[in-house]
């Protein structure tokens, strides 16, 4: 799932890959995770998002693109529902934005 974050595969391709039956995937996956796939594959995603706000200087749309969301605004709701906050304060308080560099450059 973290190698496909940018452009999430379905459910059905990842059964496909580990050679299971989607409905057995989705059992394993509660059993195991106790959690839906998709669940978990929300929190990947969204911990991508969260490292890229923290370390990265691209912007909110960057992000969203790039952690395979389909617009700004569900990302937006995506993240606010899981972190209870949106990205640009999540940023403004754990990233780079109005903070020292975390890495010095050079002159």
């Amino acid at each position: 799932m973290e190698a496909n974050v940018g452009k999430p595969l379905s459910i059905q391709e990842i059964a496909d890959q580990l050679g299971v039956s989607v409905r057995q995937l989705q059992l394993l996956s509660r059993r195991h995770c106790d959690e839906t796939l998709s669940n978990q594959y929300l929190d990947v995603r969204l911990n991508a998002a969260q490292h890229m706000l923290m370390y990265s200087d691209k912007s909110i749309v960057e992000i969203a693109a790039e952690t395979g969301f389909s617009s700004t605004s569900t990302f937006g709701r995506a993240f606010k529902r899981r972190l209870r906050t949106n990205p640009g304060r999540f940023r403004a308080s754990h990233g780079r934005a109005g903070s020292q560099p975390l890495v010095e450059r050079g002159p």
